[in-house]
């Protein structure tokens, strides 16, 4: 895990804190990462919950003789509610931090219960301004009252294709709209909250016939939609209202197609892969460089 420290000119001098075991963390591989009101830094890993205040980690853990404990260790996604308590999304159950009582609230699906969670792996989750909760169980979409502890509503992503796969989502990604991005296994579709509607975007495939799962998408500050799958970057063409590739850089794009997060770095797109960071200038589209994974120098990437 890693944190970028100052940053100066292109790539050159571009230097990261590290933040690993040694500093208490279980598990290195961090999954979500979320900054609370009070100055926290949750991280959420595949062996527990943990709080960082900059030089003390605390770590939760599931402990099966305690129900107030967190109900499952691989956390996928945190999000902080009006009433300042954390939702917490894992592989078995929604969560709800109790800041006062330093204790945990589970919910669980029940077949018996239409008012409960789909399904108890919740990969992802996004708080909207009016308080609810918008759930990603497997291929469901679910609305649930925070006040109420309840679901009110669900809705079933059906397949993008018409082929009898079905279509888990991975990702929810808060949008500068009234809205947010589901990014799933066969495409994109933006959820339209004024409507409570889901609109689906055509994906222009470069690679016909194989699925293209998406993970990641990024609204840079000049209105470009970029979107990272396990197959490439795609950019939105407004035109055409669908997702294409983005034809960047070399002659052959980016070296390694498995793209896990994109984010905007002042006027530049970072670009996270399995190979490293690369930057994007997004005027150009063709200024694409490479900080490349580095477990050797203390303070460059790692």
């Amino acid at each position: 895990m890693f944190f970028i420290a100052p940053v100066f000119s292109q790539n050159n001098n571009i230097w990261f804190d590290h933040i690993t075991t040694e500093n208490g963390l279980n598990n290195a591989n961090v999954l979500t990462i979320h900054k609370d009101r009070l100055g926290y830094i949750w991280f959420g890993t595949k062996e527990g919950l943990h709080r960082y205040d900059g030089s003390t980690m605390v770590v939760y853990n599931n402990v099966t003789t305690d129900s107030t404990s967190i109900s499952n260790e691989i956390i996928w996604a945190i999000e902080q509610g009006l009433d300042n308590s954390l939702w917490i999304a894992t592989e078995n159950g929604l969560n709800r931090y109790d800041y006062k009582k330093d204790c945990f609230s589970s919910f669980y699906s029940d077949p018996k219960k239409p008012s409960s969670i789909k399904h108890n792996f919740v990969k992802d989750l996004v708080m909207v301004k009016d308080g609810f909760l918008w759930l990603a169980t497997n291929e469901f979409l679910s609305k649930f009252d925070t006040k109420k502890k309840k679901v009110v509503k669900s809705i079933y992503i059906d397949n993008f294709n018409n082929t009898s796969e079905q279509n888990f989502i991975h990702k929810l990604i808060k949008s500068t709209k009234n809205g947010f991005w589901v990014l799933c296994d066969q495409g994109i579709a933006f959820f339209d909250l004024s409507k409570e509607k889901l609109i689906k975007y055509k994906i222009d495939n470069q690679y016909k016939g194989v699925k293209t799962p998406f993970y990641s998408l990024c609204e840079d500050k000049r209105g470009n939609i970029w979107a990272g799958s396990l197959k490439g970057l795609y950019v939105f063409n407004s035109l055409a209202n669908k997702f294409e590739p983005a034809k960047i850089g070399r002659p052959k794009g980016l070296e390694y197609h498995n793209i896990s997060a994109i984010t905007e770095v002042g006027n530049e797109i970072w670009i996270g892969t399995g190979d490293g960071i690369y930057i994007l200038n997004p005027i150009t589209k063709n200024a694409l460089s490479q900080l490349p994974v580095n477990v050797y120098i203390p303070g460059i990437l790692n």
